[in-house]
């Protein structure tokens, strides 16, 4: 799966498509992004559409315009959001084409995770597997005090439990102390 943001210019965005289709690649992880000023931000005009600003669903809308039948986009989730507003937005990305849901990392049971289910689409969890859970604090700005008691195996185990119709991705998965164990989990 290539992960794909609005930080490029039409040519480089048309390029990677091209690239990773030729590859045999179809699935995408389309999201607005966290760019910077540096970087070039996806103008509506070169896409083609009349918006303020290009976000994942007008390029959501873009993809499936240019490019029909030819890749599986999938847009982000962010329970740590309002909720209203974030499922809003995921009722636009769904319209624009999305096929499937990946989360920000969830710990434990998640009750915001209930707002996708209307969708009816496929969610993918992302599971945070380091130990360091105020990174994860750094990341999505919900306020994780340094110190806090967490086990990311024993995470894992519970989201199998609470979710089992949902895929996982592990972020963070240490190879050496964390992968051999993943074969009992599985079980």
């Amino acid at each position: 799966m290539v992960h794909l943001n609005t930080f490029h210019p039409k040519k480089e965005l048309d390029e990677m498509l091209a690239v990773f289709k030729a590859a045999g690649g179809k699935y995408l992880l389309v999201v607005s992004g966290d760019g910077s000023q540096r970087l070039h931000r996806l103008e509506p005009a070169e896409i083609g559409v009349e918006a303020v600003t290009v976000t994942s669903v007008e390029l959501l809308r873009y993809i499936d315009r240019e490019y029909p039948g030819k890749f599986t986009c999938g847009v982000a989730f962010n329970p740590y959001e309002p909720q209203d507003s974030e499922l809003e937005k995921m009722g636009r990305k769904v319209d624009a084409g999305a096929s499937f849901i990946i989360t920000q990392p969830i710990i434990d049971r998640d009750e915001r995770l209930t707002g996708l289910e209307p969708f009816r689409l496929p969610v993918i969890l992302d599971a945070w597997m380091s130990k360091k859970l105020h990174l994860l604090s750094e990341c999505v700005g919900h306020e994780i005090p340094e110190g806090t008691p967490y086990d990311p195996m024993e995470n894992l185990k519970e989201l199998r439990r609470n979710y089992p119709d949902y895929g996982l991705y592990l972020a963070i998965l240490g190879f050496k102390t964390q992968y051999p164990l993943l074969q009992e989990i599985w079980k």
